[in-house]
């Protein structure tokens, strides 16, 4: 984790399909519960209030947004947001990984892995949004030119350095201005063919 300004964390997140879940929950000797099997994750870290408000079940506000670069290289934005803090998942449309998972999300569902800090511990929470939203990514993943190598950095430096102001992502709460931020880079190295 580093910091990015006041008020706002950043840390690297993992997209892992069903597969891979089930993958790593029997290597730790585990079994995930049914209901949870087929859904693909997002994995990241937030800040300890942040963690202990979703331990707490306080009222969090889901939203999906789609943010384009001045490159026209666009990102999906997955948020969870209680009263003024605000949880972004940065996932690039760029990869084989994140091609699959538009293709399936709307019918698998989403879930975030919550990790306090970098410790141990973890929450999952259900991405809630309406079905057609998440198979709208899908459409949109499709109908937009994927940056490959020196470019498809830059354009992520410019997506995280967006992602990192406070205002890039509106609060979903009324009359209450977001005040912190934890943002989760999903990076992933197999591009898009």
């Amino acid at each position: 984790m580093k910091l990015a300004e006041k008020n706002v964390s950043v840390f690297q997140a993992r997209l892992l399909s069903p597969s891979e879940v089930r993958t790593e929950m029997f290597e730790r000797g585990g079994v995930l519960p049914h209901a949870y099997q087929q859904s693909w994750y997002l994995c990241g870290d937030v800040s300890d209030n942040f963690f202990s408000r979703v331990e707490k079940h306080e009222k969090i506000v889901h939203s999906l947004n789609v943010f384009t670069t001045v490159g026209h290289a666009s990102f999906a934005v997955f948020v969870l947001q209680i009263q003024d803090q605000q949880l972004r998942f940065l996932l690039p449309f760029a990869s084989e990984k994140s091609l699959m998972f538009f293709g399936q999300a709307c019918r698998t569902g989403v879930f975030l892995s919550l990790g306090q800090r970098g410790s141990n511990n973890a929450l999952l929470q259900e991405f809630l949004c309406e079905p057609g939203i998440l198979a709208n990514l899908s459409t949109l993943y499709q109908a937009r030119p994927v940056p490959q190598g020196e470019e498809a950095m830059n354009e992520l430096r410019q997506a995280v350095q967006a992602m990192m102001r406070l205002s890039t992502i509106p609060s979903d709460c009324e009359g209450i201005p977001v005040s912190e931020v934890c943002l989760n880079v999903v990076l992933d190295d197999e591009p898009a063919k």
